[in-house]
């Protein structure tokens, strides 16, 4: 099973970045485009090529977590496609066969007795945002063969016009899942069973730890079953972030993996 990095803080360049994953046997690196150097107008092509053929290393991409190209404003949108798709033809050059999402649970009026959001009060405006984004963009996925892998963040249980969406979303075969261990426990196992509705098309893993609601643990540090979800991610053929937030974190993670087999690590 292989397993991958995500972008740290404390790595301020893609080439500290990299060592740390070949240092610690790890397959690949979860570019995250909240940061600047890697929106997709700012990557140096030749450079993450190179980087990537000299560690013998590949790439994930996570999108924005404020990607939203379900606005109710269309040019909002359209700049929000053309984000993708520019994302997509880069990671196309990079070999990069999978785009990490989050479902933007949009707007919500805070009313005397309750939230509303606006995506779920405009329910067939939504949808067919959904529904657009999902057709017009399956075409460069198509194309490039990658998948847009969409992250459970907890609520595909609490807002069904999420859950709604990703069943649009999944009609398409360059749609999958992305399981995140984490926010699933964090929120009471809730997502698991929307999840295993389309076990078929995990595609991605994100692991860390979770414990009294604080998420991205070190391994070992939390109550998550750990060898149980990594055993599912091994007998789908899925690889899997190791997503803490600190380089500490990340080492003793990779220590935890080493000890129980998963990776052998003998530096």
């Amino acid at each position: 099973m292989q397993f991958g990095m995500p972008t740290l803080l404390e790595l301020s360049t893609i080439e500290a970045t990299a060592l740390v994953c070949q240092r610690n046997n790890l397959s690949f690196i979860e570019l995250n485009m909240n940061l600047p150097d890697y929106q997709a107008h700012a990557v140096d092509l030749k450079r993450f090529q190179n980087i990537r053929r000299d560690y013998r290393l590949d790439f994930t991409f996570h999108l924005e977590e404020s990607f939203n190209p379900f606005d109710f404003n269309r040019l909002v949108r359209a700049a929000h496609m053309k984000t993708v798709k520019d994302t997509v033809r880069l990671a196309g050059k990079l070999e990069a066969k999978i785009l990490n999402m989050h479902m933007s649970p949009g707007i919500y009026f805070t009313l005397p007795d309750r939230k509303t959001y606006l995506f779920e009060h405009h329910l067939p405006l939504y949808l067919d945002a959904v529904k657009g984004f999902r057709d017009e963009l399956s075409y460069v996925l198509a194309e490039e063969d990658i998948s847009i892998s969409i992250e459970n963040c907890g609520d595909f249980a609490t807002r069904p016009y999420i859950a709604r969406a990703l069943e649009l979303l999944l009609e398409c075969d360059c749609f999958s899942l992305t399981f995140d261990i984490g926010h699933n426990a964090s929120a009471n196992y809730s997502d698991e069973p929307v999840i295993n509705q389309y076990v078929d098309r995990l595609k991605h893993f994100h692991i860390h730890d979770e414990l009294d609601g604080n998420n991205h643990l070190a391994l070992g540090e939390g109550n998550i079953n750990l060898p149980y979800y990594l055993k599912i991610a091994e007998q789908l053929g899925c690889r899997a972030v190791v997503e803490v937030k600190t380089l500490e974190g990340l080492e003793r993670s990779i220590c935890w993996l080493t000890e129980h087999g998963m990776i052998d690590n003998k530096n």
